[in-house]
């Protein structure tokens, strides 16, 4: 095959190859092609299950994946599973393969961003060219990409400017890659004057996205609102703007415009299971029994194959019919979801959970107490692997069956771990309120977020004191008293990172650091004051943030 003068730099030997196909005619086609290119490190999978077990185990520089793959997971679902997992280099490519052009194939694949689409037939010209077009891209972008994954911002924007001096061929994803760097170091004024030089340019979806974003940020609820639903306007398949517009009427109280802008965009993409998943508790919440059912059967169908199968899709399902009055059909959908999960300690506690509360609700008391004790006891045994939003429905189910104070200590501690968070306290008002006593439910909050505020004032009051050796020992413990609690974490790491600072670096102090800062980042990936403490970790002890690799 002529190749033309292809990039030096491009160790074409070197690089590993998937290709995923359920036609093994089509995959011998291809694999001649890449042979021909000088690629020898080429593997091959016939199914979604199969490509997702290869990339577990082997990094490749380039994934060739069909779209239809027969049974099980499709290629949509790859792409998905292996964005989610972080099985793919940055300098990675994923080229999705079809013969199909379908709207909902269209859509599908594109919520989760493919490096380029190749429709059947092509030709080993074709292929070479947008190989060798994207691995280079991928290689000029991947210091940005280190830069932006340890937040160090400041570097990332120089980069981005240092690139875009040059004109390369891909200059309308570096702009965008800036404009999404200058919003997360919250450089608002620079990302006003940005969106608007680059708006000149024409429409671009992506800069007027940001500007939603941004009025979003500023708390100009009513301008995002606009630049969402004008972008809409302007392009009603621009899938994020559907959702920033739905999240921004949540936020306003505009719950059933909020479900009606969800509607359109499932109609245009509907194999997006985290947004029907939104779509059914904000129908939910709104009373809509029949839209809530309609969405948690389609996550619990889209979850077959998904990495993001959960087993609250089932208990959501569950919620719904017991409200519908079918509760024999809601211990049937529990009963699928373990099944489903039959070896996941958190799913377990939350089936169960389900249960107790589908028995309260149909007058069965003692087997909701039975459910009760029987997640209790898993909880106890294995407390680290329940996830925090369960704990509500635990407390509600205690509460429901007799054991209030345990119910409440429960609700209490919940707070306290999350006090800052707007959501986890209405929904530990909301159990207060569906039990008739909601002061009862105010004056445990104002309680509780009083004592966490006063300890962390503590604290804080300790290391600007100068008083480093009392502070770390005190956040020390207060972490341990409040694991997940990301105010607590961030102040007791930046106390130890203070202390370093003046006395010099230490392992194990560097240890205790990593681990607060790992417990923020799980929480809360967007948390405000991250870039701070990973910037200055950086500076402490010259290392990139706990939650990269080396291969970032």
């Amino acid at each position: 095959m002529e190749r033309g003068k292809q990039d030096q730099n491009i160790q074409w030997r070197r690089l590993k190859t998937l290709v995923v196909d359920d036609y093994p005619d089509f995959i011998r086609t291809v694999r001649g092609m890449l042979l021909s290119l000088g690629l020898v490190n080429v593997d091959t999978a016939t199914s979604g299950v199969e490509a997702v077990r290869l990339m577990t185990v082997r990094r490749y520089d380039i994934v060739l994946c069909d779209y239809n793959l027969g049974p099980g997971q499709d290629g949509q679902q790859v792409l998905e599973e292996a964005r989610h997992r972080r099985l793919l280099l940055p300098t990675a490519i994923f080229m999705m393969v079809t013969a199909e052009n379908t709207l909902e194939m269209i859509m599908g694949a594109a919520e989760y961003e493919p490096d380029a689409y190749l429709i059947k037939p092509f030709t080993g010209r074709t292929l070479h060219k947008k190989i060798q077009n994207l691995l280079e891209k991928k290689e000029a972008l991947k210091p940005i990409d280190r830069a932006i994954r340890a937040m160090d911002y400041e570097r990332a924007l120089g980069l981005c400017e240092e690139l875009i001096a040059r004109r390369p061929p891909f200059l309308a994803d570096l702009l965008r890659i800036k404009g999404d760097v200058l919003l997360m170091r919250e450089d608002y004024e620079g990302a006003k004057a940005f969106f608007k030089e680059v708006s000149t340019l024409g429409r671009l979806p992506w800069a007027v996205l940001g500007l939603g974003r941004l009025k979003l940020r500023e708390g100009d609820h009513e301008g995002a609102k606009r630049v969402f639903a004008g972008l809409i306007a302007m392009n009603d398949k621009v899938m994020p703007a559907y959702d920033e517009l739905a999240r921004t009427m949540e936020a306003t109280g505009e719950y059933g415009e909020a479900k009606e802008t969800l509607l359109k965009a499932t109609e245009i993409s509907p194999k997006a299971i985290k947004r029907q998943e939104t779509l059914g508790r904000v129908a939910l919440r709104g009373g809509d029994l029949a839209t809530a059912e309609r969405c948690f059967r389609e996550t619990v169908k889209l979850g077959r194959h998904s990495c993001f199968k959960s087993p609250s899709h089932y208990v959501s399902l569950a919620a719904v019919l017991t409200e519908k009055g079918a509760p024999e059909e809601a211990l049937k959908v529990l009963q699928n979801g373990g099944e489903e999960f039959p070896r996941d300690a958190d799913a377990a506690v939350r089936l169960t959970i389900a249960r107790s509360l589908v028995y309260t609700r149909t007058g069965q008391h003692d087997k909701a107490r039975e459910c009760v004790s029987e997640a209790l006891e898993m909880v106890k045994k294995n407390p680290q692997a329940v996830e925090r939003d369960v704990t509500l429905d635990l407390a509600k189910a205690l509460m429901t069956t007799g054991d209030e104070e345990l119910g409440k200590e429960i609700l209490r501690r919940t707070v306290q771990n999350n006090h800052d968070d707007a959501a986890v306290l209405e929904g530990v008002k909301a159990v207060f309120r569906e039990a008739g006593r909601e002061e009862e439910g105010e004056r445990l909050l104002e309680e509780a977020v009083e004592e966490v505020v006063a300890m962390n004032n503590e604290g804080v009051r300790l290391v600007r004191g100068g008083d480093l050796e009392t502070a770390i020992t005190y956040f020390a413990k207060a972490t341990e008293r409040l694991p997940e609690n990301k105010l607590v974490n961030a102040n007791a790491a930046y106390a130890f990172l203070a202390h370093m600072k003046e006395k010099g670096a230490d392992d194990a102090l560097i240890v205790k650091v990593r681990t607060y800062l790992s417990r923020i980042h799980r929480l809360d990936p967007t948390y405000r004051d991250l870039p701070k403490l990973a910037a200055l970790y950086r500076e402490i002890t010259n290392e990139a943030p706990p939650w990269t690799t080396d291969s970032d």
